[in-house]
Order: C-alpha cells, then structure tokens, then sequence
C-alpha cells in the first residue's frame, strides 16, 4: 500500500474491506501464502475506487477473486460457457425470487473478474465489451427462462413461442459494464390473439422485474 499514490485512502479501503469479512484470520493467512494475490487486491484498493467499494460491499467477491479461472484471460473463454454455469447454479433454485438472487451474484463475480482484466491490462477494451455483452446474454436467457416457468406456473402454458432480441450496443455486442440494456420480446402465437397478448404482456413485465428489481443482493441492469 506504501507504493500507491495515496496510501493512506488504499490502506482506508483495505480496512473497509476487511472490517466487512466474517473471519479475518483466513484470509490474513490467504495473503500471507500468497503474495501475488496480496499485490493484486493492493492494487485493486490502491487505483480502482469503484471495484475497491465493490469488495467492501461484497467481501463474498474475495472468493471469485481466488478461483483460478478469475485469471483465465477472457480470450480463452469458451463460448457459452457463462450461460452454461448459470443455469446450472439455477438448476437447484426453487422460487423466483432465489433465481434473481443467484443470478444477481453471479453477475457481480463475473463483471468483477472483467473489470480486473481491464485493470490487469490482461483483456482489451474489445474484448471487454465482448464479454460484457455475453454475460448480459447469459442473465437475459436465464432470466427469461425464470419469468416465462413463472408466468406459466400462475397462467398455465405459454401459447406459441418467444424470442428476445438485443438492441443497440447489447446487439452489437459493445457494452461497457454500467451499459443499460435495449431489449424487444417478440412473440408468435396462432392461438387467440388476446390472450396470447396477455400471457406475453405478464412475461414481459416478469422479465423487466427479473433484470431490474433491486433484491437483497441488488440489481441486473
């Protein structure tokens, strides 16, 4: 901390960070057999302001920070990899309102690992908003999953079928990590028109919520 350009508002952060953790003593002995991961949350506190409140808020983001695929560049990252492990933590999940959790934690482990990447100058601003944009994916066709079991559980089965297309920089494929999200469900259903109408109007409402209700953990966009 002494190397950063103010060490006194680095080592604040620290403090902050740590006076949050259920245990201090884990991850004294966490930083102590590993140095290099020491040097990466000093840098963290001492030039990222905005990731470094992030962990103060979250200190339960020190475990993604020492999975060893949070260094993985995300150029080696396979595609559909994102979406895969998402559903596969909602696998378990019964209620709506615990998917929007599990889906807003996930979110923040991953656009944390992103923004260290940049931070790191281990991933370029394209890739950046490549990967930004396939995390975005991966919520939005869970998150559309969760509202459409949702709807049907209260309405019965959807009549025809659905997609979700991205617009803007969300379709191009160029979202920075705050970018708001333009999306358009478009529906096609042969059976009568009002209440198809209905159904995908209540769908719509339950993904809106879905992405941007603030719960316990948060908000998605």
């Amino acid at each position: 901390f002494s190397n950063a350009g103010d060490p006194d508002q680095a080592f604040s952060r620290f403090a902050a960070f740590f006076a949050g953790l259920s245990t201090g003593v884990q991850v004294l002995a966490l930083l102590d057999a590993r140095p290099v991961f020491l040097d990466l949350l000093a840098r963290i506190l001492a030039v990222a302001p905005r990731l470094a409140d992030e962990l103060a808020r979250r200190p339960a983001l020190l475990d993604a920070l020492i999975e060893p695929r949070f260094a993985t560049p995300l150029a080696e990252d396979r595609p559909g990899a994102r979406l895969a492990e998402l559903r596969e933590r909602l696998s378990d999940v019964a209620t709506f309102e615990e998917k929007l959790n599990v889906a807003r934690r996930f979110h923040r482990e991953e656009a944390f690992r992103i923004a260290v990447q940049v931070l790191e100058q281990a991933a370029s601003a394209e890739q950046s908003g490549a990967a930004y944009a396939d995390l975005a994916e991966s919520c939005v066709a869970s998150m559309a999953d969760a509202a459409l079991a949702e709807t049907e559980r209260q309405h019965g089965a959807q009549p025809g079928a659905f997609v979700v297309a991205a617009l803007g920089k969300f379709g191009g494929r160029e979202l920075a990590e705050s970018s708001d999200l333009d999306l358009m469900v478009v529906y096609d259903a042969p059976d009568d028109a009002s209440a198809a109408s209905d159904f995908y109007t209540r769908l719509t409402q339950r993904l809106i919520s879905a992405l941007s209700a603030p719960t316990e953990e948060g908000a998605l966009y």
